[in-house]
């Protein structure tokens, strides 16, 4: 396998991922919408992937943009790893195929685009003890 290279929008905090609606926990509405506009291969996409299905070890690179303002960098990996899943890119994100995820604030992008995330999945190396 070789790595893939994926760039999404920055996601939402996980925060506000979920919001409680009459006793149940929905998606958010800035969720749900950043889910929509990062389907990179839904149901009216022409071109399909085949998911990746052996373990990976995962790289996100964070772009700060336009409108930046700081924030916990963990608090994306969660929205960033469901949609992963959700696009067919991964079949899970759990420790069966998820083997370690690597989050770093990278250079700042150009101040006319918004921030985003640089994403690479990885065959999973076997850490030597």
């Amino acid at each position: 396998m070789k790595p893939t290279n994926i760039i999404f929008s920055l996601p939402p905090s996980v925060n506000s991922c979920w919001r409680n609606f009459k006793g149940r926990v929905i998606l958010s509405e800035k969720y749900r919408q950043w889910r929509s506009e990062n389907n990179h291969f839904g149901e009216n996409s022409l071109k399909k992937i085949t998911p990746i299905k052996e373990p990976v070890d995962i790289l996100i690179v964070v772009r700060p943009g336009k409108g930046w303002r700081k924030s916990d960098l963990d608090n994306r990996i969660k929205p960033i790893l469901d949609q992963l899943q959700h696009c067919g890119y991964i079949l899970g994100d759990d420790t069966d195929y998820v083997k370690s995820i690597y989050i770093r604030l990278g250079d700042r992008a150009d101040d006319d685009f918004n921030s985003y995330v640089e994403i690479t999945i990885s065959p999973y190396e076997k850490e030597e003890l």
